[in-house]
This record gives structure tokens, C-alpha cells and sequence, in this order.
């Protein structure tokens, strides 16, 4: 049995860049709408957080890709071009398993759009002042303005079912962990496919198996330095070795992965104490599950001595400036984005529209550019 709770006109699981840009465009064509998210705060990987006293850091990335334009025209915060777009890391070529994708789309109803992506502001963008967390705060607010209510710190749990007049089933709303259901005529969930509730257990076993090998877990790991001085303006980006795309390939941790540099509190002063700073390390390569074992803290401590290390020599007070260090490595990353062990998306661009009625996916893979998802997801769903 479900707790009774209020009815909406569309349900959004997930607070991030799309579920907001889904709830706002929803709530401003008249509907009622609410945003289910697991933090405590929205705006997902749009994020600022104290790392040490006094030190702000973005813990999963320094930009984001383009937001449309009737998006970033919603926002309170001025927008800034970081002229450093970065290269898409280096991807394996994996080989369609038995025409897994073919089959997977057919199983979900994925149907092709004609639209055109929406029109985009900038190549990447950064909040002007006080990291991407301002993105995220400047959404969740945009959001409040157009009458979304949020409901944080609770994850959602399933998908509630529902059936219509012909008897068919539907989407219904989303249950909550705590067994709350939040009712509701359509349900859009911004998680990949992997873990967006979707009735995976009707597929076939060796399907499930080809749809996991055709999704790599995340490769992204990060540090957040904390500095007692600056180190320069200057973006630094360093190629790995030649067999690092290979040691990832087999679990290895690459004794020299792909990384980049960037003395973020340089553009944003905001982020760090008067007289420090704070630089961010983005590492390429970096294995979900190394086959050494478990991330423990010593294989933390020798990732990031090795970034250190290969960085020393090209900003010489980057050693003794150091307070602080953060390491985050893939699985801290998946976590918090509550991401499951990889995302399909880039492979199986599926959705907005799937075969279960009234509910709909505004993953990364849909459409490109922050926010972009979202509103095709929610523009499928108002056109229905």
C-alpha cells in the first residue's frame, strides 16, 4: 500500500539541468509539476561545494556544454563563454553486440524526432561567479518563479502504475523511498536508461547482459587542490601515454592518464579565500572497478601523487602551495549523480517517447547541450 499524496500533471525524477528545464517549461504551459530529487539541493552535476574551509570546487566538471537559449534567458546569474572547449575524450570502439541497439529501441518505442536542437548561447558555459553551483540555484529558482514544487532529499523508488480508460498500462506517478506516492499523469525521468524504473525486468537476460557491455561505467576522475597562492590563469592539457586507453580497457589504472589543469578561482574569484586558490585536475582513463581491486585510499593517494607529480614541473609553486587535496575517482562520481554503473545513453540514444504511455526519458543521450533534454522530453509530452 501506497501513502496518499497530492496529484500532479507531470512528475520529474531527477533536479538536475534537465528535470528543471523539463519541470519549467511544463509548469509555464500551465501544468502542475513536481521535481523529485535524492540531494538535499537540486541542479545535479551543477554543483558547488566547500571542500576545505574557505575552498569552493565544482566536484564533476568545470563547464557544461551549451544551455538553449530560452533556457539561459530564464536565469538570474549572467552567463560566461570559457573559450576552452576541451576535445571528447578518447572513446574504445565497441562493436554493436548482435544488434543490441536495433533490438533495445525497438523493445522501448523509441521513434525518431524531426525537430531541430534548440538554438545554444555559447560552445561552454560557467556561471560568471560562484561555480556551477550558481547555474544550478539559478534554475531551481527559475523553476519556484514558474510554480514547480521541488521535493528533495528523497529518492524516488519506482514508477507507480496506473491504467487508462482502454486498460493498457501507464505510467501513474513515482513512489518514494519512503513509500509516499506522488500521483501524477505523465512521469519523466532525467536518470539513464540503466536506472530510470523502467520495467528492465521484462526484457530478456541476455539482452540485460549486451545492454551492460554496451555502457561502460564512468572513466572521470578528479582533484580539487586547495592552494595557499595563486598558480597562474593558465589551462593546461596533457596527453596520456599511449597505452593508457588500453590499460582502462583492462581495468588498469594508466600510470600517466590524459589530464587537465585548471586554476579555476583564476576567472572566479569567489571560489577561494583571499591570497589562496583553487585548481581542479580532470583525469581521463580512470578505471569504475580496477582490476587491483577496490578504490582504498592508498590507490587514491598514488592517483593523484602521479597527476601531482607530472605537474610540478610545468607550475613550479603547485607543491608548496598545497593545503589541501579532494579525490574523487569514478564510482564517488556515478554515486552522486546517481547514475547506474554507466549510461546507456550514448549508445542507445533512446527515448524521450518509450513504449510504457505517459512515460518519457530526458537522459544526456537525447539531445546535447545542459538543459537540452529536458525540453524535448517535455516537449514530446506536451505534443502528446
Amino acid at each position: 500500500m501506497y501513502a496518499a499524496t497530492m496529484r500532479y500533471d507531470a512528475a520529474v525524477i531527477g533536479g538536475g539541468a534537465n528535470g528543471l528545464a523539463a519541470a519549467i517549461h511544463l509548469a509555464e504551459a500551465g501544468l502542475k509539476v513536481v521535481v523529485v530529487e535524492k540531494n538535499s539541493v537540486p541542479g545535479g552535476r551543477l554543483a558547488t561545494r566547500q571542500f576545505r574551509a574557505g575552498f569552493f570546487a565544482s566536484p564533476f566538471c568545470d563547464q557544461v556544454p551549451a544551455m538553449p537559449e530560452p533556457l539561459a534567458a530564464r536565469l538570474s546569474v549572467p552567463l560566461r563563454a570559457t573559450g576552452q572547449t576541451a576535445p571528447p575524450p578518447l572513446r574504445p570502439a565497441v562493436k554493436e553486440p548482435d544488434g543490441l541497439l536495433t533490438r533495445l529501441r525497438a523493445r522501448l518505442g523509441r521513434r525518431s524526432e524531426d525537430e531541430e536542437a534548440p538554438a545554444c548561447v555559447v560552445a561552454d558555459v560557467e556561471a560568471a561567479q560562484g561555480g556551477l553551483g550558481a547555474l544550478g540555484e539559478a534554475l531551481a529558482a527559475a523553476a519556484m518563479r514558474a510554480g514547480v514544487d521541488l521535493r528533495l532529499g528523497l529518492p524516488a523508488a519506482e514508477l507507480l502504475p496506473s491504467r487508462g480508460f482502454s486498460g493498457r498500462s501507464r505510467a501513474g506517478g513515482v513512489v518514494l523511498a519512503d513509500g509516499e506516492a506522488v500521483e501524477a499523469e505523465a512521469v519523466i525521468s532525467t536518470l539513464d536508461p540503466g536506472g530510470s524504473m523502467f520495467s528492465w525486468r521484462s526484457l530478456p537476460p541476455r539482452l540485460l547482459e549486451e545492454a551492460r557491455l554496451a555502457a561502460p561505467a564512468g572513466r572521470t576522475g578528479r582533484l580539487l587542490l586547495a592552494l595557499h597562492r595563486p598558480v597562474g590563469d593558465q589551462v593546461l592539457a596533457l596527453a596520456g601515454q599511449d597505452d593508457s586507453e588500453a590499460a582502462w580497457q583492462q581495468n588498469l589504472i594508466p600510470r600517466q592518464p590524459p589530464l587537465r589543469f585548471d586554476p579555476v578561482s583564476a576567472r572566479d574569484a569567489s571560489l577561494a579565500p583571499q591570497g589562496g586558490a583553487v585548481a581542479t585536475v580532470t583525469l581521463d582513463c580512470i578505471p569504475f572497478r580496477p582490476a587491483e581491486g577496490a578504490w582504498t585510499h592508498k590507490r587514491r593517494m598514488a592517483l593523484a601523487a602521479r597527476a601531482l607529480a607530472r605537474l610540478a614541473p610545468l607550475i613550479p609553486d603547485l607543491l608548496g602551495g598545497l593545503q589541501a587535496v579532494e579525490i574523487l575517482v569514478p564510482p564517488d562520481i556515478e554515486k552522486a549523480l546517481g547514475r547506474s554503473g554507466g549510461d546507456l545513453a550514448p549508445r542507445a540514444a533512446v527515448g524521450p517517447r518509450t513504449a510504457l504511455p505517459r512515460y518519457y526519458l530526458a537522459h544526456a543521450g537525447i539531445a546535447h547541450g545542459t538543459g537540452a533534454a529536458g525540453l524535448k522530453a517535455a516537449k514530446a509530452l506536451l505534443a502528446d
